[in-house]
Protein backbone atom coordinates (compact mmCIF):
# COMPACT_ATOMS: atom_id res chain seq x y z
CA UNK A 1 0.00 0.00 0.00
CA UNK A 2 1.27 3.47 -0.84
CA UNK A 3 2.13 5.91 1.94
CA UNK A 4 -0.34 8.50 0.65
CA UNK A 5 -3.20 6.04 0.98
CA UNK A 6 -2.21 5.41 4.58
CA UNK A 7 -2.20 9.14 5.25
CA UNK A 8 -5.77 9.56 4.04
CA UNK A 9 -8.39 8.87 6.67
CA UNK A 10 -11.55 7.17 5.55
CA UNK A 11 -13.17 7.42 8.97
CA UNK A 12 -15.83 9.87 9.97
CA UNK A 13 -17.88 10.28 13.15
CA UNK A 14 -21.55 11.11 12.70
CA UNK A 15 -24.43 11.94 14.99
CA UNK A 16 -27.16 9.33 14.58
CA UNK A 17 -30.46 10.67 13.27
CA UNK A 18 -33.26 8.23 12.56
CA UNK A 19 -34.75 10.71 10.08
CA UNK A 20 -31.53 11.20 8.10
CA UNK A 21 -31.53 11.37 4.33
CA UNK A 22 -27.73 11.14 4.19
CA UNK A 23 -27.58 7.46 5.21
CA UNK A 24 -29.93 4.57 5.86
CA UNK A 25 -30.72 4.86 9.58
CA UNK A 26 -31.76 1.20 9.76
CA UNK A 27 -28.45 0.01 8.31
CA UNK A 28 -26.52 2.29 10.66
CA UNK A 29 -28.57 1.15 13.66
CA UNK A 30 -27.92 -2.50 12.69
CA UNK A 31 -24.20 -1.73 12.35
CA UNK A 32 -24.03 -0.16 15.79
CA UNK A 33 -25.96 -3.09 17.24
CA UNK A 34 -23.55 -5.54 15.57
CA UNK A 35 -20.60 -3.85 17.27
CA UNK A 36 -22.34 -4.13 20.64
CA UNK A 37 -23.30 -7.77 20.07
CA UNK A 38 -19.77 -8.71 18.97
CA UNK A 39 -18.34 -6.93 22.03
CA UNK A 40 -20.89 -8.59 24.32
CA UNK A 41 -21.95 -5.20 25.65
CA UNK A 42 -25.60 -4.57 26.38
CA UNK A 43 -26.54 -0.89 26.52
CA UNK A 44 -29.25 0.04 29.00
CA UNK A 45 -32.83 -0.34 27.82
CA UNK A 46 -33.47 3.40 27.93
CA UNK A 47 -30.50 4.26 25.66
CA UNK A 48 -30.64 5.25 22.02
CA UNK A 49 -27.97 5.31 19.29
CA UNK A 50 -26.11 8.60 19.39
CA UNK A 51 -22.84 8.55 17.45
CA UNK A 52 -21.37 6.14 14.94
CA UNK A 53 -18.07 5.74 13.14
CA UNK A 54 -17.96 5.03 9.43
CA UNK A 55 -14.88 3.43 7.91
CA UNK A 56 -15.58 3.81 4.23
CA UNK A 57 -19.04 2.27 3.90
CA UNK A 58 -18.82 0.15 7.09
CA UNK A 59 -20.20 1.09 10.49
CA UNK A 60 -17.13 0.44 12.65
CA UNK A 61 -18.84 1.13 15.97
CA UNK A 62 -20.88 3.63 17.89
CA UNK A 63 -22.47 4.76 21.10
CA UNK A 64 -25.79 4.44 22.86
CA UNK A 65 -26.59 7.16 25.37
CA UNK A 66 -29.24 8.60 27.65
CA UNK A 67 -30.02 11.30 30.16
CA UNK A 68 -31.62 10.33 33.47
CA UNK A 69 -33.21 12.79 35.86
CA UNK A 70 -33.45 12.55 39.61
CA UNK A 71 -36.12 15.11 40.37
CA UNK A 72 -35.78 14.76 44.14
CA UNK A 73 -32.09 15.69 44.10
CA UNK A 74 -32.17 17.85 40.95
CA UNK A 75 -29.48 15.80 39.21
CA UNK A 76 -29.28 15.20 35.45
CA UNK A 77 -27.05 12.22 34.66
CA UNK A 78 -25.68 11.51 31.20
CA UNK A 79 -24.37 8.02 30.40
CA UNK A 80 -23.11 6.34 27.27
CA UNK A 81 -21.86 2.95 26.16
CA UNK A 82 -19.40 2.46 23.31
CA UNK A 83 -18.49 -0.54 21.18
CA UNK A 84 -16.23 -0.98 18.15
CA UNK A 85 -16.08 -3.98 15.85
CA UNK A 86 -12.95 -6.02 16.54
CA UNK A 87 -11.53 -5.53 13.04
CA UNK A 88 -11.54 -1.74 13.59
CA UNK A 89 -10.19 -1.61 17.15
CA UNK A 90 -6.94 0.31 17.30
CA UNK A 91 -7.42 1.72 13.82
CA UNK A 92 -7.53 5.51 13.54
CA UNK A 93 -8.57 5.74 17.21
CA UNK A 94 -12.15 4.87 16.31
CA UNK A 95 -13.15 4.13 19.91
CA UNK A 96 -11.49 7.25 21.32
CA UNK A 97 -13.14 9.44 18.69
CA UNK A 98 -16.66 8.21 19.42
CA UNK A 99 -15.93 8.53 23.15
CA UNK A 100 -14.75 12.11 22.64
CA UNK A 101 -17.86 12.88 20.57
CA UNK A 102 -20.03 11.73 23.47
CA UNK A 103 -18.02 13.71 26.01
CA UNK A 104 -18.27 16.83 23.84
CA UNK A 105 -22.02 16.30 23.49
CA UNK A 106 -22.31 16.22 27.30
CA UNK A 107 -20.24 19.39 27.65
CA UNK A 108 -22.43 21.17 25.11
CA UNK A 109 -25.75 20.01 26.58
CA UNK A 110 -25.13 20.22 30.33
CA UNK A 111 -25.52 24.01 30.36
CA UNK A 112 -29.15 23.66 29.29
CA UNK A 113 -29.88 21.38 32.23
CA UNK A 114 -27.92 23.55 34.65
CA UNK A 115 -30.00 26.53 33.48
CA UNK A 116 -33.10 24.52 34.51
CA UNK A 117 -31.65 24.08 38.02
CA UNK A 118 -30.11 20.62 37.68
CA UNK A 119 -26.65 19.62 38.78
CA UNK A 120 -25.11 17.58 35.98
CA UNK A 121 -22.84 14.59 35.90
CA UNK A 122 -21.59 12.06 33.39
CA UNK A 123 -21.60 8.57 34.90
CA UNK A 124 -19.95 5.61 33.17
CA UNK A 125 -19.26 1.97 33.90
CA UNK A 126 -15.91 1.40 32.18
CA UNK A 127 -15.35 -2.32 31.67
CA UNK A 128 -11.95 -2.15 29.97
CA UNK A 129 -9.24 -1.67 32.64
CA UNK A 130 -6.99 0.15 30.14
CA UNK A 131 -9.77 2.65 29.47
CA UNK A 132 -10.23 3.25 33.21
CA UNK A 133 -6.75 4.83 33.30
CA UNK A 134 -7.44 6.70 30.06
CA UNK A 135 -10.66 8.23 31.41
CA UNK A 136 -8.99 9.09 34.71
CA UNK A 137 -5.74 10.53 33.35
CA UNK A 138 -6.79 11.96 29.99
CA UNK A 139 -10.48 12.86 30.29
CA UNK A 140 -10.79 14.09 33.91
CA UNK A 141 -13.06 11.35 35.26
CA UNK A 142 -12.99 10.30 38.90
CA UNK A 143 -13.28 6.70 40.01
CA UNK A 144 -16.41 6.19 42.12
CA UNK A 145 -15.87 2.46 42.67
CA UNK A 146 -13.54 -0.22 41.31
CA UNK A 147 -14.39 -3.86 40.74
CA UNK A 148 -12.19 -6.94 41.08
CA UNK A 149 -12.26 -7.47 37.29
CA UNK A 150 -10.59 -4.08 36.71
CA UNK A 151 -13.77 -2.30 35.62
CA UNK A 152 -14.84 0.88 37.37
CA UNK A 153 -17.75 3.23 37.80
CA UNK A 154 -16.53 6.72 36.95
CA UNK A 155 -17.97 10.22 37.07
CA UNK A 156 -17.21 13.61 35.57
CA UNK A 157 -18.98 16.82 36.53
Amino acid sequence: MNWYRLAQSSMEINHYDEDSDEYDPYEVSDGIESAFNESKIRPSNDSDPQFFALMGEDVAGGTYSNWRFNEEEDIATYSFDVAVLEKYRGRENVGIKVIDSSIQYYENEKCDYEDMGYRTEMLLWVINPKLVKFFENCRDFEIVSENSDGSAHMVRY
